[in-house]
């Protein structure tokens, strides 16, 4: 099976998904959110543009994939740096929600302030 590749996700539910997505269930010796941010890493730095078969669209298979080399420090240190990257996304996240509020404030402003 090929697929296009997109942006590797975490799922905490049960869900059924198309034999075109790449399912991991990451085992107990490694942390799930360590493992998320770094093959969003490795997207990020075009890693899996390399590994790509290209036809109409670059694509990876699940043999591509599975041979993928993933840097996998002890538990310990995997799950400070998950928490380390999760607490910088949930301040980016409501950067980012203050950034809108102040954006819809100014737009209210000038549409009222010069009547």
């Amino acid at each position: 099976m090929y697929a296009s590749f997109g942006i590797p996700c975490i799922i905490k539910n049960n869900m059924c998904t198309s034999q075109a997505m790449y399912n991991m269930i990451i085992n107990k010796n490694n942390n799930y959110e360590y493992v998320y941010y770094y093959l969003n890493f490795l997207k990020n730095i075009r890693y899996y543009n390399s590994l790509a078969e290209q036809g109409s669209q670059f694509n990876l298979n699940s043999s591509i994939i599975e041979n993928i080399n993933l840097f996998l420090p002890s538990l310990k240190e995997q799950l400070k740096i998950a928490n380390f990257l999760s607490k910088l996304d949930e301040i980016l996240l409501n950067v980012k929600c203050e950034k809108e509020r102040l954006i819809k404030n100014k737009t209210f402003l000038l549409q009222n302030l010069f009547i």
